[in-house]
């Protein structure tokens, strides 16, 4: 713990990343020489020629963007790049990624949804491309258009980083196999691959990556379930352990955002909420067609639903729509900013539902809160809230913290939390012999407030100021001497 709270990124580097082994031993020229080997194109000069498989593209509306990028972009390549305008040269090998995608998506359609329509044979994101047919032939139509405009652009596929996966009757078969550029595509049977985080075997289900995601999260957890609930109690269970409270705090003094002491801290159930709200808004509401009317369904399992929660979210900011802005208490008209549904476009609006789904999580929350005895008296209370950020966290000492949150969740050992435990027989505070509880101890015990116990270490503050300033005020300073200050007036005429 003390390695951690020295060097937080340093800890994490080293828990977290792997063991680096091995030494570079070759020169700068023989990687010079195996880049240019590899990678190097010595007909680059000489014009490809004519396609036949590539059809004549129609004038874009735009002019392409060819210059070279400006400093400002190159500073904001890492929010939009150029998204919002013509491609430039940085554009243009995407460009040449979906001409090949077009030219192999006319030889056949893709498999067929629930909903009627068909999906593209093609799908290409970046650099990497993925076929989907309905047969073994088609998808054989497919990778020999692929591999004829391909070779014509004097390029290669790394069939070895590529995996098939074909289905006979529900089940995987090893009985077809697939080239391209005559080279053997592996099969995902024997050569299971990663892709986007999740692991691809030839089970189909996703219980391997779910044990391995659950072991990896828990092991994390021991050196620093199945399901998102189980992962935030395992979570959970740490970050009790080290912010020095017990194990029955409850999680709302964790990831509270309306409590009266609030961590930076987010409930991985209410992220995993909030992002596959996002997912079914983005399906739902894409500018494709095809995506739009696929039917696909997000699935989320037994207790909570995605679309119900994106339905009733969108109720609910319509209604708030119609009854416009709202002011409480003494605020004045137009004190608050208030973001209508109506007249936002499609990013605004994933943002809004995101946003309301939070605050749902939230407000149930709160509701637990009121139903418990002593961690929910702080929704009684009319007090600031007070919000600790990471840099708190870093600065202040171990106990300061446990303190913190075991005084508003009332977990603090006092004379009625002992009595209810069953520690002591009587719940009475030891100086004015009234039922002990935490309010009482920290700051209304008749006695204490009488023998000015609450004061004194803030009175012993001021009195060693005090002394101190009267050192200083009784000390002779030699007398300053002032020079004096003219006024340059400007001539008339000058």
């Amino acid at each position: 713990m003390a390695s951690f709270i020295k060097d937080p990124h340093f800890f994490t580097k080293t828990l977290l990343g792997g063991v680096r082994s091995g030494r570079l031993e070759s020169s700068t020229a023989d990687i010079e020489q195996h880049l240019k080997e590899t990678h190097g194109d010595e007909e680059r000069e000489i014009p490809l020629g004519e396609c036949p498989r590539i059809e004549v593209e129609e004038p874009t509306e735009f002019p392409l963007d060819i210059k070279e990028p400006t400093w400002k972009e190159i500073q904001d390549v890492v929010k939009k790049a150029r998204t919002g305008s013509p491609p430039g040269p940085s554009g243009i090998p995407y460009m040449g990624m979906n001409l090949i995608i077009k030219a192999a998506g006319r030889e056949t359609r893709g498999p067929r949804t629930e909903s009627g329509i068909y999906q593209p044979s093609n799908r290409g994101c970046m650099d990497d491309l993925t076929v989907t047919t309905t047969t073994h032939v088609q998808a054989r139509w497919v990778l020999s258009v692929l591999e004829e405009v391909v070779s014509w652009a004097r390029m290669t596929f790394k069939a070895r980083k590529s995996r098939c996966m074909i289905l006979k009757k529900g089940h995987l078969t090893r009985q077809f196999k697939l080239k391209v550029q005559r080279q053997e595509i592996p099969s995902i049977v024997d050569n299971p691959i990663k892709c986007l985080g999740k692991w691809f075997d030839a089970s189909q289900k996703d219980t391997n990556s779910s044990n391995n995601m659950q072991k990896q999260a828990t092991e994390w957890m021991r050196k620093i379930d199945k399901s998102v609930e189980g992962i935030e109690r395992s979570i959970s269970s740490y970050l009790r352990r080290w912010f020095g409270v017990p194990s029955s705090f409850s999680n709302i003094g964790l990831y509270s955002r309306t409590s009266a002491l609030q961590l930076p801290l987010s409930s991985v159930v209410e992220e995993f909420k909030v992002t596959k709200a996002r997912l079914v808004k983005t399906l739902r509401d894409s500018k494709d067609a095809k995506i739009r009317q696929a039917g696909t369904q997000t699935r989320t399992g037994r207790k909570w639903s995605a679309s119900q929660s994106v339905e009733q979210a969108e109720g609910a900011l319509k209604h708030r729509d119609m009854i416009g802005a709202t002011c409480s208490g003494r605020q004045g008209l137009g004190a608050t900013h208030f973001q209508g549904w109506e007249g936002t476009d499609d990013k605004e609006k994933r943002s809004t539902i995101q946003g309301e789904i939070r605050r749902e999580e939230e407000r149930a929350r709160k509701a637990r809160a009121v139903e418990m005895g002593s961690q929910g008296a702080w929704t009684r209370w009319k007090l600031p809230e007070r919000k600790l950020t990471w840099t708190d966290l870093w600065r202040y000492e171990p106990l300061r913290i446990q303190f913190l949150l075991r005084s508003v969740y009332d977990t603090l050992p006092s004379p009625a939390n002992l009595h209810q435990w069953g520690l002591v027989e009587e719940p009475k505070c030891q100086l004015c012999q009234e039922r002990g509880t935490m309010s009482r101890i920290l700051s209304a015990c008749k006695t204490a407030l009488t023998q000015g116990r609450y004061q004194w270490r803030h009175d012993q503050v001021l009195r060693e100021m005090a002394e101190v300033l009267e050192v200083e005020r009784k000390r002779k300073s030699p007398p300053r001497k002032h020079k004096p200050s003219f006024i340059r007036f400007v001539k008339a005429g000058d």
